[in-house]
């Protein structure tokens, strides 16, 4: 008996949604939306070590992911650097009532004490900018407003 003989036809498998009327995924109007967190993770870049958090907003099953970066102090960083820097990282663990770890971190126990909060929510200023044929109309957080 051949390899070909064990095969049969089968009848098309019937799936259970439609295929034909997806939505495409948009960029919101800038403004205030609650959002929702997915995904933490660390990188590193040419100017060191950053946080990634990976963002959707909570009411629009159809916007497309915001991603935020929280670039990390590093050793050439002046203070006013080094301030901006944390002050964007405390900016949005208080956004997502995420309590502030002590002491000396790396970036990858602070990714991984944020990831603990995946699913939380947050208020933030969106903005709108159209990225080209690449990645077309994108939102970015301006600013976190309150936490949710």
């Amino acid at each position: 008996m051949s390899t070909e003989d064990n095969i049969t036809e089968e009848a098309p498998v019937s799936l259970p949604f439609d295929l034909e009327n997806v939505p495409e995924l948009h960029a919101v109007p800038a403004g205030e939306e609650k959002l929702r967190l997915t995904r933490v993770a660390t990188g590193q870049g040419k100017k060191g070590d950053y946080i990634l958090l990976t963002q959707e907003v909570a009411n629009d099953s159809n916007a497309k992911d915001i991603r935020t970066f929280l670039s990390l102090p590093n050793a050439e960083d002046d203070p006013k650097s080094v301030n901006r820097k944390r002050r964007a990282v405390v900016d949005a663990l208080t956004a997502y009532s995420i309590p502030a770890p002590a002491g000396q971190l790396s970036a990858q126990v602070l990714s991984d004490h944020m990831a603990q909060y995946v699913g939380s929510l947050a208020w933030a200023l969106l903005s709108s900018k159209d990225e080209g044929d690449t990645y077309g109309e994108q939102n970015s957080v301006k600013r976190y407003t309150k936490s949710a």
